[in-house]
């Protein structure tokens, strides 16, 4: 099926309108599950949130699991292209490590809150949803790539791959729950201070408060301000 700009309007329903799509379900169905989670969120919510039948849901969808991991991988999609991205273009692993913390740790929240449901997977068992565990490798994997290039020329301190990768997750997913309706306030700001925070942990050479400051900026600025949400959310559209 193509992306939101191309959906065909299939056949009317009772009342005259155009059937649901699955873009209008996931549409619907993304920022319930961002927000309540996947225990919290059910098809009847979903349905409400767009004055539908369950049966046009599951015309589409078996069931809440496979709705909930098409959703995921939705909202995942753009990040994995950018991960990719910042691996092949991003050479220095300090530089690339300062881009990737910074926009995970909220610098496009107020531009997607729905970003929240990548980290929302408390309450779910993963044998339910393998297609979620491998995107949730991927991700993982994104800094433990970045930690052993950095290690292999001793510019970060000698931690196991696994802790970083899990430190820098726990780290965002505790601010991203933080925000509550401040969000686009304090995001940005936040983005930053975790950024820094990372990388005294991390980075093995000694910087000053300015240098460092400093050095996090010109790297935002050659980097990180290219990243732009509504053009990676285009992209990822087209798996629909």
């Amino acid at each position: 099926m193509g992306g939101a700009g191309s959906r065909s309007p299939g056949r009317p329903r009772q009342d005259g309108r155009a059937a649901l799509t699955k873009v209008d379900i996931l549409a619907a169905a993304i920022p319930i599950f961002a927000t309540a989670g996947y225990a919290g969120a059910s098809i009847r919510d979903i349905c409400s949130a767009i004055g539908a039948h369950p049966s046009s849901v599951f015309h589409h969808f078996a069931n809440k699991e496979e709705l909930f991991s098409v959703c995921y991988d939705y909202v995942a999609s753009p990040y994995i292209d950018l991960y990719e991205t910042i691996e092949k273009t991003i050479l220095d692993p300090e530089k690339a490590m300062v881009v990737s913390v910074y926009i995970d740790s909220g610098a496009v929240i107020a531009e997607e809150e729905n970003y929240r449901m990548l980290f929302s997977l408390s309450d779910i068992k993963s044998e339910k949803f393998p297609s979620i565990s491998k995107t949730r490798e991927k991700m993982d994997n994104h800094y433990k790539y970045i930690y052993e290039i950095g290690n292999s020329c001793t510019v970060f301190f000698d931690y196991p791959p696994e802790f970083v990768s899990q430190f820098i997750s726990t780290i965002v997913e505790s601010s991203l729950y933080s925000y509550g309706s401040d969000i686009v306030k304090r995001s940005r700001s936040d983005a930053y201070h975790i950024t820094r925070f990372c990388a005294h942990a991390l980075f093995s050479k000694k910087r000053s408060e300015s240098d460092l400051h400093d050095f996090i900026k010109e790297t935002l600025n050659a980097y990180a301000i290219d990243f732009d949400p509504i053009e990676w959310r285009r992209r990822s559209q087209a798996l629909l």
